[in-house]
């Protein structure tokens, strides 16, 4: 039997578990900072809670990993995290608006893996729930730039636009088929610009309707608004408050680009929407996307309730920003007793070190001092200490600097308060280490 991971999930080893460790902790670090507090659900839900969201589109659901459980009850791992917090919002009405609330989690769905999309990813996400405002929106957008900036990922690009104006452009120029239509527009840059073009022509009553809509798609933002304030005022006027909040908010305008062909979910979406691309690397897909969603939660609670939100893909950002994340050893001070028997004294030099708040380890599996230090130095290991025959006789320890490759005796006081000295060491509740 071949011993391996199911298609579309892999295992993460200590030392990328690490580095998704630190960019999950600078997103976390970026959400707090907006007010944003942590939610967790179960990684399952009654596959009736997953399927109503279908009443917003099959595409939402049509990749649900579904199960009976002993009982004879069907349910479903979450494929996001907006579907179960929408059954938190409607089982928990009286909860004080605005909601803002975020994630850090995984969700699986069975379709075809590809680079940065596996069937059981992670996203990092926030939920902003009660108000319809563009203040909102934009602080959505704002949250996000500084997410990605803190994660580590250099020129990226928000595309914006809003599902109330493809509405609005698609009646003027009596699109027919409207679902399919807005599928192919979200493939406008998926497919060669004569295929794409081939298929848009279906969906129009006559020629010129076709033309006049190519005609506006390629042409600049200021042009597409002048051609459509007409009948798309309201529409145009949000969208754009949202981007001079966005502003406001910091985002810089180089990453703001108006795009009438983003679409995002079909049926899911409302109003104001956008997806993230960095820039030499668009295979990859939207690095983060969302957008105001503002019927879904009352499919749940019955009474419709205005939301907005957002969802980063770690896998994805993973793939741009692992390389350049520095890979520290979860330890900087190893041990080495040179004897077995300095075993216990090794184990009681840990335990006060650690109480201390200095992170450390023991090495016992060599037996010579050479290959204690090499295998200290193919860890990055900073310090040993080491605990040989005169050590253990004269009451003192020997700190070799891996780095410089000096080594200096101290007394248990002095060492401990020499380490300190130079490493600043702070405890850190949310880290695996001392920083």
């Amino acid at each position: 039997m071949e011993m391996k991971t199911p298609k579309g999930t892999k295992d993460y080893l200590p030392e990328e578990m690490k580095k998704r460790k630190i960019v999950m902790k600078r997103f976390e670090e970026v959400f707090n900072k907006y007010g944003y507090k942590e939610i967790w659900t179960p990684a399952f839900e009654y596959l009736e809670v997953l399927e109503k969201k279908g009443g917003l589109g099959e595409e939402s659901v049509k990749d649900i990993y579904k199960f009976q459980d002993k009982g004879g009850r069907w349910l479903g791992l979450r494929f996001d995290m907006t579907t179960p917090i929408a059954r938190v919002i409607a089982n928990n009405p009286n909860l004080l608006k605005p909601i803002k609330w975020y994630y850090i989690s995984n969700m699986w769905r069975y379709e075809n893996p590809q680079r940065g999309r596996l069937r059981e990813f992670w996203q990092a996400g926030v939920e902003n729930i009660g108000i319809k405002d563009e203040l909102i929106d934009a602080e959505i957008l704002a949250l996000t730039y500084d997410a990605l900036k803190k994660g580590g990922v250099k020129e990226f690009i928000f595309k914006i636009n809003s599902r109330e104006l493809i509405d609005k452009i698609s009646k003027y120029y009596k699109i027919k088929n409207y679902p399919e239509f807005c599928k192919l527009l979200d493939k406008k840059d998926k497919l060669t610009k004569i295929e794409w073009k081939k298929n848009l022509k279906k969906f129009f009553i006559d020629k010129n309707l076709c033309v006049g809509f190519l005609r506006l798609i390629e042409s600049q933002w200021d042009e597409i608004t002048e051609s459509i304030y007409s009948f798309a005022k309201k529409e145009i006027e949000y969208l754009e408050k949202v981007v001079d909040y966005s502003k406001d908010f910091g985002v810089k305008k180089k990453y703001l680009v108006e795009d009438i062909s983003i679409v995002r979910g079909l049926e899911y979406y409302t109003g104001f929407i956008f997806e993230t691309f960095k820039k030499g690397e668009e295979h990859l897909g939207s690095l983060a996307s969302g957008g105001r969603y503002d019927n879904l939660i009352g499919l749940y609670s019955g009474t419709k309730i205005p939301a907005t939100g957002m969802a980063i893909g770690i896998d994805r950002i993973m793939e741009i920003v692992s390389k350049s994340i520095s890979s520290k050893p979860y330890v900087d001070i190893l041990i080495l007793p040179l004897k077995d028997s300095f075993k216990k004294s090794a184990v009681r030099l840990s335990s006060i070190l650690r109480e201390e708040g200095i992170p450390c380890d023991i090495e016992i599996g060599r037996k010579s001092i050479k290959k204690k230090l090499s295998y200290a130095n193919s860890l990055g290991i900073k310090y040993c200490i080491i605990l040989g025959e005169d050590e253990i006789k004269n009451k003192t320890y020997s700190l070799k600097n891996m780095e410089e490759n000096k080594q200096y005796p101290f007394s248990l006081d002095d060492l401990i308060n020499y380490i300190k000295k130079n490493e600043r060491y702070v405890w850190s509740r949310i880290g695996q280490k001392f920083i």
